[in-house]
């Protein structure tokens, strides 16, 4: 009876997951969507009860300067584990990058409250084990939806657990209620930067759930191409700032638009003079006779128009 019953639910677990699998999905990277959407609706219910009314007081009351802090605060601490992914990418120069980042915000920024780093042209990067996974070939990757996560893969997944047990400082604190504590605050403060962008999904997502899967398909795409495209010369100083590369651009194409222009209007006028000498003494003939007829409507019609006018007045 017991090894029935325990056939029964072994051949119902097994229905269900290939349920999920073989399950008709439009997108090709989530055969397992619909455990996702379920995971999905159940973060949303979760999220709709605790986290985002708690992430709404936190907004709206607490003033901004502390919620830049906070968050410069986290983004500081997660700059340790963008050296290491850095240095497992044999990326130096972009571990250099973050590493200044790191010491100049940890000393001069007190403790990570402030960024004076990004003053002075150290801008905040991202970088992830995820990342790392896919420098070294671990290219494709099925959607997934964590509980009280949210969206990711089974790559970034894997990520997420290095990144936290290996790359990071948490491992290190060993007060279990200091540490969620701290780790629930950030939480709280990326969920609260979210609620800013919640109108325009409420705009622009016909379905919630593929509007996210989406979106972070892309912006995880962003994350690997950009950086792969983004060489070690733009840290080393090797090419200009995105904005002095715009204006010099912008000046060149200031400066060519001018000779383009007088080139035209040359040979507009080139070709109006060989359209003037292409043409036979019957065109020009022609030519005459409509002006002198426009001529004459225009004599006629005025005429036509001062004599109403007289008879009016006699009248």
């Amino acid at each position: 009876m017991l090894r029935r019953a325990t056939a029964f639910a072994l051949f119902g677990i097994a229905c269900f997951m290939t349920g999920c699998a073989t399950q008709k999905s439009p997108h090709v990277d989530d055969p397992f969507e619909g455990l996702n959407r379920a995971t999905f609706k159940f973060n949303k219910s979760v999220d709709a009860v605790v986290v985002k009314p708690v992430s709404y007081i936190y907004l709206k009351y607490l003033p901004e300067p502390f919620q830049v802090g906070i968050g410069n605060f986290f983004d500081n601490i997660r700059e340790v584990t963008n050296v290491a992914n850095d240095i497992l990418q044999l990326k130096f120069a972009y571990a250099s990058h973050d590493l200044s980042r790191f010491l100049i915000n940890t000393t001069l920024g007190v403790g990570g409250i402030f960024d004076p780093a990004a003053s002075l042209g150290l801008e905040h990067r991202k970088e992830d084990f995820g990342q790392t996974l896919y420098h070294w070939g671990y290219r494709h990757s099925y959607y997934v939806v964590l509980p009280f996560i949210g969206p990711s893969t089974f790559r970034d997944t894997i990520g997420l657990g290095v990144d936290y047990y290996g790359l990071s400082i948490w491992p290190w604190i060993d007060n279990d209620w200091e540490k969620y504590a701290v780790l629930g605050l950030d939480y709280l403060d990326l969920r609260a930067r979210l609620l800013r962008k919640e109108s325009v999904l409420d705009v622009l997502a016909v379905d919630e759930y593929t509007f996210m899967r989406d979106a972070y398909f892309q912006h995880r795409k962003y994350l690997f191409e950009g950086a792969a495209n983004n060489t070690e010369e733009d840290i080393d100083g090797g090419e200009e700032p995105e904005g002095i590369e715009l204006s010099a651009k912008s000046k060149k194409q200031e400066a060519t638009k001018a000779p383009e222009s007088k080139e035209t209007n040359e040979t507009e006028k080139e070709e109006a003079a060989k359209a003037s000498e292409s043409k036979t003494p019957e065109s020009n003939e022609l030519d005459k006779k409509q002006a002198t007829s426009k001529e004459v409507t225009k004599s006629e019609i005025n005429s036509e128009h001062n004599t109403d006018k007289k008879d009016k007045k006699k009248e």
